[in-house]
Parts: structure tokens; C-alpha cells; sequence
């Protein structure tokens, strides 16, 4: 489990932490704090650096957008050759979100 302060997470903002060793992302979109994985499942490429609109962030280097609120790949970004497209499209899967807990001064995920 990963206990964070609440003032640490400010709106429209994405932070980085591990939990179990593994690289995750926390943001706070809407008033509400969300954690997913912090690597995009097809290139790796750490989703916290990309760009953050509501509740959808879009990874930095190829511009797939996922949902933070169920980890599902909104919108796939390919530059393969269009006959390409639907096998690269095979690679890339949803993202894993974690559970958020909130108090009024504490953020803990599992």
C-alpha cells in the first residue's frame, strides 16, 4: 500500500510513486484522485509525462489516450502503415488502475 499526503496531488497534475516496485501514476482530475500504471502497454512509456485532459491522459510518445477511471484505451494512435494498423492494434491493451482511498488529508492505494 502507497500513503501519500492529500495536499500532494493538486488538480490536473501527474505525479509518479512505486508501489510493490512497480511504476505508477496519481492524478486528480475532476476533484477526484486516480492512480493507474504508469507505463503505456505499448511502447512502455511513462504515461505521467504525457498530456492530462479531464480523465483521459495521453501518452507522450504516440499519442494513444487512456480512460484513468477504468484503465481502457480511449482512442489507439498509430504510426504503422495503415495495413499495419489492426495487428499493431492487437498490442496494446488497457491499463491497470489501482484502488484510491481518500481522507481529508490522506491518499492510501492498493
Amino acid at each position: 500500500m502507497l500513503s501519500i499526503a492529500a495536499e500532494e496531488v493538486q488538480e490536473g497534475e501527474m505525479l509518479q510513486f512505486k508501489l510493490d516496485s512497480k511504476p505508477i501514476m496519481v492524478a486528480k482530475a475532476e476533484g477526484r484522485i486516480y492512480a493507474i500504471s504508469d507505463r503505456c502497454t505499448h511502447l512502455g512509456c511513462r504515461l505521467s509525462e504525457g498530456k492530462l485532459e479531464g480523465t483521459i491522459v495521453t501518452c507522450p510518445c504516440h499519442g494513444t489516450k487512456y480512460n484513468m477511471v477504468d484503465g481502457k484505451v480511449v482512442e489507439y494512435v498509430s504510426n504503422w502503415p495503415r495495413i499495419m494498423q489492426k495487428a499493431a492494434s492487437l498490442l496494446i491493451r488497457d491499463v491497470k488502475v489501482f484502488e484510491v482511498a481518500t481522507t481529508e488529508d490522506k491518499v492510501q492505494i492498493s
